[in-house]
């Protein structure tokens, strides 16, 4: 295990740069504490148990889906009911949450009831990205369900995963064809003003590969222009030190996720609004630091995914020895006989 002291530093973008690298020069100390990277035998076990965690609850979820949007979700909306109560949205938190706990990551939430303020109206939420585990955190810990705008690659590398996203509401951008974003941005303003939910973009458009928060896109803007929408911007620590962009697999350990008051934005323009959400947010990761927060406070976490395989193996066990399972591969072997 490594372990050594860093300090984190502020960073104020003067210019746009091409690149996820903070342009910034000038530099604020915040709270030190000890960096600790997990023993690599800790994260493939914790890799293995949130592989076969994320597709049995995505399979389980694709048979779900199509019930529940034709059946139950109409009736619930006669009822009233919130859409953070549909099965859909049940199932991404529960998906959500299982994922970071196999990880052992804690998650502290702050600011869910300005968060929660919002629900029925139009809603961008932008947050600081500076690792792969922001989206997962903020599917499973929101206080109104958002919807997602990902990097349209995404389908064709874990597509078991990002289809169904796509099929249930989650919006695919081609950040290489502008024409094609530009629609993308267009579709998902149309959708928020008309659906009066909530959709999640990082206003950096990528990853932060140094921690630091970078300059911000104006798609995320656009939408929320064009959608009438209110801005909460979101504001994440100890997320880029479970899983820094040059990590292949996470840490495990604590993140803080504050979300702030919603920002108006009818009155301002474009850069204007590019400009304030990046100087609150800025200020909020710099001088407004979680007290006494610590991303490492106790040792590596391998309890978890080990409780989860060893329920995985007799639940396996289980239904291997059921008369039902045995039924179920005789009818299937005999089918394939005559097949052949």
């Amino acid at each position: 295990m490594d372990t050594t002291v860093i300090k984190r530093k502020a960073t104020d973008n003067k210019e746009q740069q091409p690149t996820a690298l903070s342009s910034d020069t000038t530099a604020r100390k915040q709270p030190s504490y000890t960096k600790r990277v997990d023993p690599i035998l800790y994260k493939i076990i914790r890799t293995i148990a949130a592989t076969i965690w994320v597709i049995s609850i995505t399979i389980m979820v694709w048979f779900i889906a199509p019930f529940s949007a034709i059946f139950v979700n109409p009736i619930l909306k006669r009822m009233g009911v919130r859409q953070f109560y549909y099965p859909l949205e049940l199932c991404s938190r529960f998906w959500a949450r299982g994922l970071c706990w196999i990880w052992g990551i804690e998650v502290v939430v702050e600011g869910s009831d300005l968060l929660r303020k919002c629900d029925g109206t139009p809603t961008v939420i932008m947050y600081s990205h500076c690792s792969n585990i922001d989206p997962v955190i903020m599917m499973g810990y929101t206080s109104i369900p958002p919807r997602f705008i990902f990097k349209q690659e995404l389908l064709y590398f874990v597509p078991l995963v990002f289809y169904l996203g796509y099929l249930v509401g989650h919006i695919p951008i081609n950040r290489k064809q502008h024409h094609s974003a530009v629609e993308a941005i267009n579709h998902s303003a149309e959708a928020c003003r008309k659906s009066k939910g909530g959709v999640a973009i990082s206003p950096e458009g990528t990853r932060s590969v140094d921690g630091q928060i970078q300059d911000f896109k104006k798609g995320g803007f656009h939408l929320a222009k064009r959608a009438n929408a209110k801005i909460v911007p979101a504001c994440y620590w100890g997320a880029y030190e479970m899983w820094p962009t040059n990590n292949l697999l996470p840490n495990s350990g604590v993140v803080h996720l504050r979300f702030l008051p919603a920002i108006e934005t009818s009155n301002d323009d474009i850069d204007e609004l590019i400009v304030k959400t990046r100087r609150i947010m800025k200020h909020t990761l710099v001088e407004e630091y979680p007290k006494k927060f610590n991303p490492f406070p106790r040792s590596p976490n391998i309890l978890n995914p080990l409780i989860y395989l060893g329920l995985v193996a007799i639940i396996v066990y289980t239904v291997s020895q059921s008369t039902l399972y045995h039924q179920l591969i005789q009818t299937i072997s005999h089918q394939i006989h005559r097949v052949i």
